[in-house]
């Protein structure tokens, strides 16, 4: 059951795995040392608008809202860890 007209479901599918994708890969990103520090802390809160955009994408497309749970901790580590580079 889509719950947003924007798409059908092989349109959601698409993006589900590529925000996945895209998360795994600023995980990877975050974990070298970066060129400028001072951009640290948004790289990492860029982590958490990922996190928090997956949701809303999977519940867009319809999955489960059990499964919506699993980014939440993502979305909070990357939050308070940004919140701690910027402080």
């Amino acid at each position: 059951m889509i719950r947003a007209p924007l798409g059908d479901s092989r349109y959601w599918s698409e993006w589900v795995e590529y925000s996945d994708q895209s998360i795994v890969d600023a995980l990877e990103t975050a974990a070298k040392p970066a060129g400028d520090p001072d951009y640290a802390p948004q790289h990492v809160f860029i982590i958490a608008q990922k996190h928090w955009h997956q949701m809303l994408s999977r519940y867009s497309a319809g999955c489960p809202i059990a499964d919506l749970s699993r980014y939440f901790p993502g979305l909070l580590d990357a939050w308070e860890e940004a919140e701690r580079l910027g402080a």
